[in-house]
């Protein structure tokens, strides 16, 4: 690496680090307003069963928030207007998370027809349209961007959430994913698409020790559609997709 990398993995553990610990001082202040105004469940995997809050994705949703707008400030080679449309998806999807949360949405397929029409900014983010096979490529062209890729987060962010079980299952697989995908881009790519996927995985390191075994809180739906349209859309961004198929293994036998 020369200089300048080494400048830039500076940048990013900074942007790891404002991420980790916005989320670390937002949890307890987010939760204590959850259980204040109500949003609690009894909690089915404890003996007590007692209630604790849900929707504590909102605390990594905060954190994210924050170390984004420090991190343009820090990092001048990113593309705003690429993170932008990024973390305007990741952001559709949490708030998409909340409502459900809310509301309780009942209709299974007016949920997927929802998201997938959420989905379709991704589209803005792609360059290379080719699907590659071991010994040839296919150019797919606008159909990869405005169909293929749209399903694809589509799918990967309700198979992130269908996923939802034990205390910390979701958010545990979800880091495991991340963190092999952040490997993987590195090794291919470099640090170029990192900053798309840093910011979130700082926030879910932050997180995780609430939501494990006896968890202090769930992710709730904002928390698990955030996470899975944020490695839905990284996947793509970074052109792993047959690397990220291979990682979401368990939760495609899982559906």
């Amino acid at each position: 690496m020369n200089y300048t990398d080494y400048q830039l993995m500076y940048k990013l553990i900074m942007v790891f680090l404002y991420s980790f610990f916005a989320t670390m001082w937002s949890t307890p202040v987010v939760l204590d307003k959850l259980r204040k105004y109500g949003y609690v469940v009894r909690d089915v995997y404890k003996k007590s069963k007692k209630k604790i809050p849900t929707m504590g994705g909102l605390a990594m949703l905060v954190g994210v928030l924050i170390s984004l707008s420090l991190s343009q400030i820090l990092i001048e080679e990113v593309d705003l207007g690429r993170l932008f449309i990024f973390y305007f998806l990741v952001l559709v999807y949490a708030i998409f998370g909340l409502l459900d949360d809310i509301f309780e949405f009942k209709r299974r397929y007016d949920k997927i027809l929802m998201i997938l029409v959420l989905s379709f900014p991704i589209a803005s983010l792609i360059f290379d349209t080719r699907l590659d096979f071991p010994f040839f490529s296919i150019e797919l062209g606008w159909f990869y961007k405005l169909v293929i890729a749209p399903i694809f987060v589509m799918v990967v962010a309700n198979l992130i959430n269908l996923h939802s079980g034990y205390n910390g299952l979701v958010t545990g697989n979800a880091w495991i994913i991340m963190l092999f995908l952040i490997i993987k881009s590195f090794l291919q790519d470099g640090f170029s698409n990192l900053l798309f996927i840093i910011p979130v995985f700082g926030a879910l390191t932050a997180f995780y020790p609430y939501n494990r075994y006896p968890a202090r809180a769930l992710e709730g739906n904002v928390g698990a559609f955030f996470m899975g349209g944020a490695i839905g859309a990284f996947i793509l961004v970074a052109n792993l997709e047959w690397y990220g198929i291979f990682l979401l293994i368990p939760h495609i036998i899982n559906f």
